[in-house]
């Protein structure tokens, strides 16, 4: 007999740049206690306010399609309002981002680090409350960013 062993958890490209899991899984995962695992949970940088149209990335995130010019002109109301929140707050784009990811009890990051003070900026995340406010704007703005991905 065969025994039976729950999900715990489930590893997804998760972030405001690849919001769809708010959507589709995040309310099955609630229901059934899944922990959702995300990874790439600043989409390589396109949510760090670090890259532009005119400023991508070099190496392997250069063929990120999150980078080309059209999804940075879609993805324009959702970086301006993660940056007006960081400035309201006093912190970095990054950390409202991962703040807006975390604030939910059944998602847990997994944010890169390249040095120390990535680290220490990933870990503040965890202290920033968002106000409902401003959790629903970037609701709203992720659920209306549609990058092209495809060629």
């Amino acid at each position: 007999m065969m025994e039976k062993y729950p999900i715990a958890i489930n590893q997804l490209n998760y972030s405001m740049a690849k919001s769809k899991v708010k959507d589709s899984f995040l309310p099955y995962a609630e229901d059934q206690k899944i922990t959702i695992m995300a990874y790439s949970p600043l989409g390589q940088g396109f949510l760090s306010g670090k890259y532009s149209p005119g400023n991508t990335p070099r190496g392997t995130r250069r063929r990120n399609r999150l980078f080309r010019k059209s999804n940075f002109k879609r993805g324009a109301p959702l970086l301006e309002e993660l940056r007006v929140v960081a400035k309201e707050h006093n912190v970095t784009m990054v950390e409202v981002a991962l703040s807006w990811l975390i604030h939910n009890r059944q998602v847990v990051a997994i944010p890169g680090a390249k040095s120390i003070s990535q680290l220490e900026t990933n870990v503040k995340a965890a202290n920033l409350g968002l106000t409902e406010d401003e959790i629903t704007r970037f609701n709203e703005k992720t659920s209306a960013f549609n990058p092209k991905l495809l060629f």
